[in-house]
């Protein structure tokens, strides 16, 4: 990865939307500060699907790196870039920043909240098992303290995903219009899309990329894992080879 993706990946952006998205979730929980006899997984429930930090995650996600291709390409500086790395390592590091910037916006958002959740709350998984039953990827949270952590890991690694995707797909149409604010508002717009998508077509529940998001599709935990690891991974392997076509076609006439 060029010095300049990777300062992108590990520098202040990432930690500021990864910030932002913690400060989101924490605010869906504020009216419930007053009831510390609540369980850390149901305050973690209540603070997902329904609220901001899920709506506004893809452009969250995007912020960090999805527009570094535009950036680069409008000010001139994609070419001489392309003349000292060659054009593969630049196209690869320009896929790797945004994967990772994206990926780790919601993971370190997640692992702080769940952090502090766990402060702030009991663990205690009984009152959540009467709640929501043995349905769903919840179930394994109810299975001892080794499910309990692997329901957790579960969310992070799937928000990991998801949050890849997002950013690549705001990469993707870098190639074609090297605009910033393209690049980072489509994550937005897809999101949108894809719930709208769900309402108008007969499309599995799993594909609504909102929902998978944020693990509500009404599957077990290795059948939501599966789905969000899987279809995340092939949207994002599929952004990274159409962005990687284009952008070099692009460069070969810069």
């Amino acid at each position: 990865m060029l010095p300049s993706d990777r300062r992108r990946v590990f520098g202040p952006w990432v930690w500021a939307c990864a910030l932002l998205y913690f400060l989101l979730r924490f605010y869906n929980i504020l009216y419930m500060l007053d009831e510390p006899e609540n369980s850390a997984l149901i305050v973690f429930q209540f603070s997902g699907t329904l609220g901001l930090g899920a709506q506004i995650l893809p452009l969250l996600c995007a912020l960090p790196a999805a527009g570094a291709f535009a950036r680069e390409y409008t000010c001139g500086f994609s070419s001489p870039a392309v003349l000292r790395a060659g054009k593969s390592r630049y196209l690869r590091s320009k896929v790797l920043g945004a994967a990772l910037s994206g990926g780790l916006v919601p993971a370190v958002g997640d692992i702080a909240f769940f952090a502090l959740l766990h402060v702030l709350y009991r663990y205690d998984p009984a009152g959540p098992e009467a709640l929501y039953g043995s349905e769903g990827m919840i179930a394994v949270a109810f299975a001892g303290i080794w499910g309990y952590l692997s329901f957790f890991l579960g969310i992070v690694l799937i928000h990991f995903f998801a949050g890849m995707f997002w950013a690549l797909s705001g990469l993707v149409v870098s190639a074609w219009f090297p605009n910033l604010l393209w690049a980072v508002c489509t994550p937005l717009i897809l999101y949108q899309v894809s719930i709208e998508l769900y309402y108008w077509t007969e499309i599995p529940l799993f594909c609504n990329l909102a929902l998978l998001q944020e693990a509500e599709v009404d599957l077990s935990f290795g059948g939501t894992l599966l789905a969000g690891l899987g279809l995340f991974g092939l949207l994002s392997a599929l952004a990274a080879g159409v962005f990687a076509r284009r952008a070099k076609r692009r460069l070969s006439y810069a």
